[in-house]
C-alpha cells in the first residue's frame, strides 16, 4: 500500500482473540454474596468452559484480607479450587480475578469478575495463649479480639478452656451503631445473660461470674434491639472491671465505690484473691504557670542574664542581633540585653525560676518563647534544666548544632517525668563558654511568656471489700503510669497509705483489719489503666525476694500469691509440680541436690 505522499507504508502485524463464548465465571462455592463462617480457607471457582491447567496460579485472585497459597484446576478444567490463608477477620471479604486471569485451551483470556462474602465467626476458639496482666502472679488475664455482628440475628460466639474455681468476666466495646448483647454458657448450660448495654454505641460490661466447673465456656456476642455493627470482646479472667471505664456508675467517691467482692477465688484454706482492672481519665490539660514577664519575677541570674527591654544589639561574628522587645510586652529575660553574651571562657550561667508547684498535675510540659543566637555546641553549650528539689536537674534540651533564631519562637518540652504531682519544681535555661579559642560573639538568649501546663489528676476510684477482724489483706496495684494507693474504714478513716515496690506501683503489705466490716481501696495518679489485686488471709509477692537473704516474711500467713520467672539461680536448675493430696509441692532441683517447699498456688487459666 502507498501514502498519500506516495511512499509505502511500514510494514504493520498484529494479533488478536476470537472467542464466541468468552470464559468466564458462573459460580462459586461458597456462593457469592454468602455468610461465611472463619477461618475461610477454601474457595472454588466455576467456568462455563475448560481453563488451561497451565494458567491457573495462585495470583488469579485479589483479596482485600489474607491471600492465595494454593491453586489446582479440576480434571476436567471446569473448576478452580484455591486455598487461602489469613482471612480470620470478621467484614465484608471482596474478591476480584482481573481480566486474563485465567485462559481457555487455545489461549483465549477469561473475562474480568467480581465477588464478596460476608465473614462470620460463627463459633470459634477464644485466642490462646492469654495475655497475662500486671502484677506479675496476679492471675488477671484479659485478651482481645475484633469481630462484626454482620446483620440481624447474628451472634459470634467464642469457646474457652478453663480451670474450676475461676471467674470470668466480659467486655465489649461496639461501634456507634451496635447495641452489644453479652451471654456466657458453661458446661452445664447457661451462666448468665443475657445482657444488654444500656444502648447504641455504649459498652456492655459481664462482671465476674464464677466458672464452677473445668470445662469449656462459651461467651456469645449478639445485637440487642436489632442492632448490628462492629466491636471488641475482651474476656477479662479473675478479675472484675471497673465500670466508669465503660460508661456505668462513677465510682470517685467512697460513697459510690464499686464492690469487687464477685472477682475474689479461693486460694485455699481461709486464703482468697480478688482482683479489679481499672483505668484513671485523661483530663483536659490546663495552665499550672503563667509568667508574662511583664514585671520582674526575681529570677535567680548568673553571669549576663538580665531582666529587661532588649536594645536590638549584637550579631557582630554570626546570627541575629537581639530582639527589640519581648514576645508580648517590652520585657525579656536575655543575656546581655545591650548585645553578644563574652567569649572568655566560663559557666555554666543559669536563669532560675522560683518554685513551681504542680502537685496534682501529670503530664506536665513546659512551654515558652525563644529568641536564641549561640554558637556551635563544644564553643558555647545553651541548656534547659528541670528539678524537682533545685538540687538534682536533669536536661530538656542542649544545642546540637549553631543556633540561629530571626524571630521569636514557641517551643515545648515534656518535663512530667521530673515536674508531674511535685511541689517544687524549678526550670532554668543556660549557657556554657566552653571552648578557649575561636568562640563567635553572638546574641544569645531572650526567654518570654513561660508556661507550665498540665492535666489536673482525676478523682481517685474506690473498690470495697470485706474484712473480718484479725483477717489481713496485702493490697497491690500495677498502674501504666505513676500512682498511689489508699486503704480507709468504713467511716472513712484512712487505715494504710500504699509504698511503692519494685514491680508495683504502690502496695499495701499484710493490712489487719481492726474489726468486721467494709473497707476500701482507694487508687490514685496519673491517667493510666490499672489493675488492683486484693489478697484476703494470705500474702502477695512484692520483690524483690530472690535471694535468701531478701527472703519476704510470710508470718501469720496461710498462702503466698506470685510469679516465678526463669533465671540463673547459681545452677542448671529445673521445677516440677507434685500435686498431693493438701498443698502442692514445687519441687526444684539445683544440680547439686533437691528441695521442696509446700505452696498454696492460685489458680492458673488451661490457656
Amino acid at each position: 500500500m502507498v501514502g498519500a505522499d506516495g511512499l509505502d507504508l511500514l510494514a504493520w502485524d498484529a494479533g488478536f482473540w476470537y472467542d464466541q463464548v468468552p470464559m468466564q465465571v458462573v459460580s462459586t462455592d461458597p456462593t457469592d454474596g454468602s455468610v461465611v463462617p472463619l477461618p475461610f480457607t477454601t474457595l472454588t471457582v466455576n467456568l462455563n468452559e475448560a481453563a488451561d491447567p497451565g494458567s491457573v496460579g495462585t495470583d488469579d485472585l485479589i483479596f482485600n484480607q489474607g491471600e492465595v497459597v494454593g491453586a489446582e484446576a479440576a480434571p476436567d478444567g471446569l473448576s478452580v479450587q484455591y486455598t487461602l490463608a489469613g482471612i480470620s477477620a470478621e467484614g465484608t471479604l471482596t474478591l476480584d480475578m482481573p481480566f486474563g486471569a485465567l485462559a481457555d485451551g487455545f489461549g483465549n483470556p477469561s473475562t474480568a469478575y467480581s465477588g464478596s462474602f460476608v465473614l462470620d465467626f460463627g463459633t470459634v476458639a477464644y485466642p490462646t495463649p492469654l495475655e497475662a496482666k500486671a502484677p506479675a502472679g496476679g492471675l488477671v488475664y484479659d485478651p482481645s479480639v475484633s469481630g462484626v455482628v454482620g446483620f440481624v440475628g447474628d451472634t459470634d460466639s467464642f469457646t474457652i478452656d478453663l480451670d474450676a474455681g475461676q471467674t470470668i468476666g466480659v467486655i465489649v466495646v461496639p461501634d456507634a451503631n451496635l447495641q452489644p448483647q453479652i451471654q456466657v454458657s458453661g458446661p452445664s448450660g447457661l451462666l448468665a445473660g443475657p445482657l444488654d448495654s444500656p444502648g447504641q454505641g455504649i459498652d456492655a460490661v459481664m462482671q465476674p461470674v464464677a466458672a464452677a466447673e473445668a470445662g469449656t465456656y462459651t461467651i456469645t456476642v449478639g445485637g440487642a434491639s436489632d442492632t448490628t455493627g462492629a466491636y471488641t470482646v475482651q474476656i477479662i479472667l479473675n478479675a472484675a472491671v471497673e465500670e466508669e471505664e465503660h460508661g456505668g456508675v462513677a465510682n470517685d467517691t467512697l460513697d459510690a465505690a464499686q464492690d469487687i467482692e464477685s472477682s475474689f477465688i479461693d486460694l485455699d484454706g481461709s486464703a482468697q484473691r480478688g482482683a479489679v482492672v481499672g483505668a484513671l481519665p485523661l483530663t483536659d490539660p490546663e495552665v499550672v504557670f503563667s509568667e508574662l514577664l511583664d514585671a520582674d519575677p526575681g529570677w535567680a541570674t548568673e553571669g549576663q542574664w538580665q531582666f529587661g527591654v532588649p536594645t536590638g544589639q549584637g550579631g557582630w561574628d554570626d546570627g541575629y542581633p537581639d530582639p527589640t522587645s519581648g514576645h508580648t510586652g517590652e520585657n525579656v529575660y536575655g543575656v546581655n540585653l545591650d548585645g553578644d553574651y563574652d567569649t572568655a571562657f566560663g559557666g555554666p550561667y543559669y536563669l532560675t525560676t522560683n518554685a513551681i508547684d504542680c502537685t496534682g498535675y501529670s503530664d506536665v510540659h513546659l512551654d515558652f518563647w525563644r529568641y536564641l543566637n549561640s554558637d556551635y555546641p563544644g564553643y558555647v553549650d545553651s541548656t534547659i534544666d528541670v528539678s524537682s528539689d533545685g538540687v538534682h536537674w536533669v536536661n530538656v534540651y542542649k544545642n546540637s548544632d549553631e543556633v540561629i533564631d530571626g524571630e521569636w519562637t514557641e517551643y515545648n518540652y515534656d518535663i512530667s517525668g521530673v515536674a508531674d504531682n511535685q511541689s517544687t519544681v524549678y526550670v532554668r535555661w543556660g549557657y556554657n563558654v566552653v571552648s578557649h579559642w575561636g568562640v563567635w560573639s553572638m546574641s544569645g538568649w531572650n526567654v518570654d511568656d513561660v508556661q507550665l501546663t498540665g492535666r489536673p489528676l482525676a478523682p481517685p476510684d474506690y473498690y470495697s471489700f470485706q474484712l473480718a477482724a484479725g483477717e489481713s489483706a496485702t493490697v497491690a496495684l500495677a498502674s501504666g503510669s505513676w500512682g498511689g494507693l489508699e486503704i480507709y474504714d468504713s467511716g472513712g478513716v484512712l487505715q494504710a497509705m500504699g509504698l511503692p515496690g519494685a514491680r508495683l506501683t504502690s502496695v499495701v503489705n499484710n493490712f489487719v483489719a481492726p474489726a468486721d466490716g467494709t473497707y476500701y481501696a482507694a487508687v490514685a495518679g496519673a491517667a493510666a489503666p490499672y489493675s488492683l489485686v486484693v489478697t484476703r488471709n494470705a500474702d502477695f509477692d512484692t520483690e524483690p525476694n530472690g535471694t535468701i537473704a531478701d527472703a519476704q516474711d510470710i508470718t501469720g500467713e496461710s498462702a503466698a500469691l506470685g510469679h516465678v520467672k526463669g533465671g540463673d539461680l547459681g545452677a542448671p536448675a529445673s521445677l516440677e509440680t507434685r500435686s498431693g493430696p493438701g498443698d502442692e509441692t514445687y519441687r526444684w532441683d539445683d544440680g547439686t541436690h533437691e528441695n521442696s517447699l509446700g505452696l498454696t498456688w492460685g489458680a492458673t487459666s488451661s490457656g
